[in-house]
């Protein structure tokens, strides 16, 4: 099994370290603390194709041209929310669907009084939609109107503001706006993106080669993390059935049936489906579906959160679960106690893939960080007994829970509860205990790993305190007289209110619109 080292991962910014001059040892070991630190954001971005890659290189180089897109699209889908609020919610769907598909928008207007054509170019939708977005179309012609003309001010408005950048560096930008989940990861993290902007400025040929490199090791290791949760659930038939029941509630609560979108009906539900089928996202001027509980730009499956869907007598397992999905799970502890085989293997896979910035291995981590107070390295050990570990740490959670909701005025947090209620729970005690000493040991490990690069901080060397001896007849000041008023200075004055003038100011943010006239998200 490939093991992702944190070195490994380092070399995507610090290929070339030895290469550039200007560089000092100290500040490599700085640059690879921060690529560690982002570690997720690298194995995302290293794992797209290779002119992927080359184009999301070359947007690193222009920070400030990914914070004004950002700025556009805020603008450009606060409109179109505005333009389809009034509709019920299967329609907005719909409004959302049309501008997936690229010139489907402008054969509907040229179109406009040939509704054959209309029938003819909405076959593009699932077929049982079709019939719904004709019906929309036809009887709503001034909307999608004004839809068209605001894609098209949005395009323009991009078009002027990529007019003053090399020729290459628009084309990276007009391929990335087709993968908006690209734009959105490089804006999460714009310091560690203007590193890697500034890093690839100084020897792009040698990150190149390096990322090149990292996106076969990453590329491997994933397949193998997945293949090993594969063999887990096939393995493990209580997992198995109880991942079944927790991807059951987590459509119920996320996806209630009548909000539902059109992902029932588009063809990457079919039990067959490889994946292999191009899916455009949705429009990146307009963002994704208001009512999605978290960053979503393609219509994928339901399955697609849980990882695969149960066809049969058993799983068939796709990709690993998604981000939101295992948060949602940790985050509720009496998933532990309902599903106690599924957490087990769970932690177990964590144990397997520690390295990995994968969505098990990355959950569990901050799981455990969340709540370190209670969940130290032995408690979590993968022996025989740590299926009932979790389970008793669940009844722990719900306890506490339990208390807090009867006395909102004086909640406790884990170490409070746990100190009123140790002997009830002697395991979770003693992790509290271990938990105290791993902590302190990881802070010494931290301090060692910086000295790399942070100076060690000296003995302090405070200078004696003089203590005044008040005399037994102290002297007697006279009264100050008063002076007039030392004259200004004009001229420091005046440069200090030229400067104010020309201080730029942090641009204020868009005021929110009317509550009366905008709906809600999540609603």
């Amino acid at each position: 099994m490939i093991k992702i080292r944190s070195l490994t991962l380092a070399v995507f910014v610090l290929a070339t370290v030895s290469q550039v001059e200007l560089i000092a040892q100290p500040e490599e070991a700085l640059l690879k603390e921060l690529a560690i630190a982002n570690q997720q954001t690298i194995e995302a971005l290293v794992l797209y194709p290779e002119k992927t890659r080359m184009a999301i290189l070359e947007a690193t180089k222009y920070p400030s041209l990914l914070i004004q897109l950002e700025e556009m699209k805020e603008r450009t889908s606060q409109a179109f929310q505005t333009l389809i609020e009034d509709f019920p919610k299967e329609d907005q769907i719909l409004f959302y669907e049309l501008n997936r598909y690229p010139g489907l928008l402008d054969q509907l207007i040229r179109k406009e009084q040939v509704p054959g054509e209309h029938r003819k170019a909405l076959e593009i939708l699932p077929s049982n939609a079709q019939s719904r977005a004709f019906e929309l179309v036809q009887s709503n012609p001034s909307t999608i109107e004004k839809i068209y003309q605001l894609t098209r001010t949005a395009q323009i408005a991009y078009s002027k503001q990529l007019m003053d950048y090399p020729i290459h560096t628009q084309e990276a930008f007009s391929q990335l706006i087709q993968q908006p989940e690209v734009v959105e990861l490089l804006n999460q993290d714009l310091r560690f993106t203007i590193l890697v902007g500034d890093t690839y400025r100084k020897d792009s040929l040698g990150i190149l080669r390096s990322m090149d490199s990292l996106h076969a090791v990453v590329a491997r290791a994933h397949a193998e993390e997945l293949n090993d949760w594969k063999a887990t659930l096939e393995n493990n038939p209580e997992a198995a059935t109880e991942l079944q029941q927790a991807s059951e509630a987590y459509a119920q609560e996320m996806y209630p049936q009548a909000g539902l979108p059109l992902a029932d009906t588009w063809y990457g539900n079919d039990p067959y489906w490889t994946g292999q089928v191009p899916l455009s996202p949705y429009f990146y001027w307009f963002g994704y579906p208001w009512w999605e509980p978290y960053p979503r730009w393609y219509p994928y499956p339901w399955w697609w959160n849980w990882g695969g869907y149960f066809y049969g007598s058993r799983w068939v397992i796709i990709y690993l679960p998604s981000y939101h999905f295992m948060h949602w799970y940790f985050e509720h502890p009496h998933h532990h106690h309902h599903y106690s085989h599924l957490s087990e293997q769970f932690v177990r896979h964590y144990h397997h893939h520690r390295r990995s910035g994968t969505t098990i291995s990355m959950e569990v981590k901050n799981w455990q960080v969340r709540h370190r107070s209670v969940l130290s390295e032995t408690f979590l050990k993968a022996d025989n007994g740590l299926r009932e570990r979790l389970i008793t740490y669940a009844d722990f959670e719900q306890k506490r829970t339990d208390y807090n909701l009867r006395n909102p005025t004086k909640p406790m947090d884990e170490a409070l509860f746990l100190e009123k209620n140790s002997r009830k729970y002697p395991s979770l005690k003693k992790a509290n205990q271990e938990s105290k000493q791993e902590i302190q040991i990881e802070k010494t490990r931290e301090i060692n790993q910086r000295k790399d690069w942070a100076p060690p901080k000296e003995p302090s060397n405070p200078l004696p305190v003089k203590r005044e001896v008040p005399t037994r007849n102290p002297v007697q000041v006279p009264p100050p007289t008063k002076t007039p008023p030392n004259k200004p200075n004009e001229a420091r004055d005046y440069h200090f209110q030229k400067w104010e003038e020309r201080k730029p100011t942090t641009p204020s943010k868009p005021s929110s619109p009317n509550k009366d006239t905008v709906k809600k998200r999540g609603g």
